[in-house]
Formats: structure tokens, C-alpha cells, sequence
């Protein structure tokens, strides 16, 4: 998965400040709350599957699936694109409808690639705070994360985080294994809020430790805040467990020894 969240590229930067609905008079040709929750549950799936298709990650097949999301649901694109700037004159109001949009997401069963997020729900393994500053002038200007997890052989873990503005990020997630090897995936998302790189686990060995980071590509960018961050597992599915000749292996560093205690130890097994 390369990018994320390019849906949103297009909508104005203060969409994602807001207040809450009940306190605001609902303008006529503004589209309702269940409208708009269900609309933004189409393009949330929609890039899910695009980010599993490496032929399709482009602007231009997005803005198709936007048009064909926005005719299915009976709404034109100036009436979508008018209540996005409704939205955009009040600051709290995107995260109690976002909020509502993930519960649609969970009911709905699936997304992210076909991740069951109603499973992954139940199994947070995230082990510190859900929101998170990364500023060059704080102790923090790349979020960094290592500590240990018990999952089973197999499962797949899935680390999301939401930007409160859209910004370029390249993230890793990885994991290491009881043998001393390790396995990782990279992401770049460019222009995103939302952050989602998922990873497969190996069957044959137990997993130790869990790892990654996101940092955020252009200073400029920067403070910035992370929140909604989780980490959860998944069961093994044998459909998708291909997707690990995707992932990236290594093993830890031995230290070798010098050429005469190699020598030496070969003369003794032989005359052991």
C-alpha cells in the first residue's frame, strides 16, 4: 500500500475543522449526517481496494471511483463539494461524524484490504498514548514505537493513525521473530490524514517484539498531531497469507569469530 487517505487531497483543508451538528442549523441543499456517513464509508472501501491494486493507485482512476460513488448514492458533486465547505466553518465537527463513519465501517464488516476491522477491534495491542505530537522542537520528531506482543503464529497486525492535516509520511512496521529474525513492510502516503499499513506474519515462527515508526517528510509540515492510533491483530487467513512474499526478511547481526578459534574448534570436533 503506497498511499492513503488521496481522497481527501482534493477537499479544502479546513474540512477537517468542525463542530457539532447539533448546534449548527443545517442549511437547505446541504446533505444530511447519514448521507454523508454513508458516502464517506464508499470512498474509505474504495481506497482500500485501490491500495491493493498496484495498476489503479492514481488520481485519476480515484476520481472515476468518486464520480461512480457519488452517482450510486444520488448526489451531484457540487452538492458534495457544498457541504464539504459547510463542514469546513466549524472545528470540531469532523471527529464525532468520522467517529460514525468507523462505526459504519465496522458494521459494514470490512476494509483495508479486506481486513475484518469488527476482529481487529478486539485485539488492540496499541501499548501507549492514541494521540501523539511529532515536532522537531519536542523530545519527538518521528514517532517511534518498540515493544513486546504475544499473538499467534500467523495473525496480521494492522497499525493505523489519523492525521489532523494532510501531510507526506513514510512509515515501517515490523516485527521479530523467537529465531532472531525480523520482518517489515514500508508505506508512503502522500498528501493523507490516514495512516494504515498492515503486515503478515510468519507461520513458522512466534513473534517477540513488535516495531515502527512514521516520519513525516517535509519539515514544513511539522508540529503535527497524530491521533485515533491503534495496533491490532488478526487471525491467520490462508487466502491472504501470500501477501508475506510482499514483506521484507532479515536476521540479526552474528558476531563472527576469528579465523584461528574457527580452526580450533574444527580440530577439536575431529578429534572429539
Amino acid at each position: 500500500m503506497k498511499k492513503s487517505g488521496n481522497f481527501y487531497r482534493w477537499m479544502p483543508a479546513a474540512f477537517f475543522a468542525v463542530g457539532l451538528l447539533s448546534c449548527v442549523s443545517r442549511p437547505s441543499g446541504v446533505l444530511s449526517e447519514s448521507k454523508m456517513i454513508d458516502i464517506m464509508a464508499d470512498l474509505e472501501t474504495a481506497e482500500a481496494f485501490i491500495q491493493t491494486q498496484s495498476g489503479y493507485r492514481n488520481d485519476r482512476f480515484r476520481e472515476g471511483a468518486i464520480a461512480e460513488i457519488l452517482e450510486k448514492r444520488g448526489v451531484t458533486r457540487e452538492q458534495f463539494d457544498s457541504t464539504m465547505s459547510w463542514y469546513s466553518r466549524d472545528i470540531d465537527l469532523y471527529y464525532p461524524l468520522y467517529e460514525k463513519v468507523e462505526k459504519e465501517l465496522v458494521r459494514r464488516g470490512k476494509v483495508d484490504g479486506g481486513i475484518n476491522l469488527s476482529d481487529m477491534s478486539e485485539n488492540e495491542l496499541w501499548a501507549y498514548s492514541k494521540v501523539i505530537m511529532i515536532s522537531p522542537k519536542s523530545d519527538r520528531d518521528v514517532l517511534r514505537f518498540s515493544f513486546p506482543v504475544d499473538i499467534e503464529k500467523g495473525e496480521r497486525l494492522l497499525w493505523k493513525a489519523r492525521s489532523r492535516v494532510p501531510a507526506d509520511f513514510s512509515a515501517l512496521l515490523g516485527v521479530e521473530y523467537d529465531n532472531g529474525s525480523y520482518g517489515y513492510i514500508t508505506r508512503t502516503i502522500s498528501s493523507g490524514r490516514r495512516i494504515s499499513i498492515d503486515l503478515q506474519t510468519d507461520s513458522a515462527y512466534k513473534v517477540s517484539r513488535v516495531f515502527g515508526n512514521i516520519a513525516v517528510d517535509n519539515s514544513t509540515d511539522l508540529p503535527l498531531w497524530l491521533d485515533s492510533i491503534s495496533l491490532s491483530s488478526a487471525p491467520i487467513d490462508t487466502l491472504k497469507y501470500h501477501d508475506i512474499f510482499r514483506q521484507r526478511t532479515t536476521r540479526r547481526p552474528t558476531r563472527r569469530l576469528p579465523v584461528k578459534q574457527v580452526a580450533e574448534d574444527s580440530l577439536n570436533s575431529v578429534q572429539s
